[in-house]
């Protein structure tokens, strides 16, 4: 009976290991995904994506910056994806960025919020978000949750079969707004 008990004893004391074992580990892949977000900065030439650098944190007046982010843009990277975004300077405006979320189909309201949040600022200073890439059910949620009035659904373009046409039909948007 006594090994038994002991047995028993030592049988409780490591499943509750492994279980905080699991619960630690999840924190941490959770932690460790959310740093692990980057964003580069596309340029195009004659609709062909020719390279990627880093983004620059000042936007120039009359600027259009097309951003591509890796990882994943969830509601613990929400922040750190933020942090990376270009903003204009005092003084700078008719700036365009454009986002593209290919391949982001979940919205969750922390990046929601985000990217709403991100808008707003950018129209401050009369500058402008544009969101491209964006699957059917990233839509639905941005229309559902009503962020699409308030980011603008003139400033939203849809992802097409072809891979980077929606940020050429936001990067001619974009320029036309510009030299209006």
């Amino acid at each position: 009976g006594m090994v038994f008990l002991i047995l028993v004893a030592l049988f409780v004391s490591l499943q509750s290991a492994v279980f905080v074992g699991v619960g630690l580990s999840v924190l941490l892949y959770i932690l460790r995904q959310s740093n692990e977000v980057t964003l580069k900065q596309c340029v195009y030439e004659d609709g062909h994506l020719i390279y990627e650098q880093d983004v620059e944190t000042d936007l120039d007046a009359n600027s259009i910056v097309s951003i591509q982010h890796y990882g994943s843009l969830f509601f613990a990277s929400a922040q750190n994806y933020a942090d990376q975004l270009p903003r204009p300077g005092p003084g700078v405006h008719t700036a365009v960025v454009i986002l593209n979320l290919r391949g982001q189909d979940d919205l969750d309201s922390s990046v929601l919020n985000m990217l709403t949040q991100y808008a707003q600022d950018l129209r401050q200073q009369d500058c402008r978000l544009l969101l491209a890439g964006v699957g059917d059910y990233a839509w639905q949620k941005l229309e559902r949750t009503g962020k699409l009035s308030e980011i603008g659904d003139e400033n939203v373009f849809k992802v097409s079969t072809h891979f980077h046409e929606s940020v050429l039909l936001a990067q001619a948007s974009a320029e036309a707004w510009i030299n209006q």
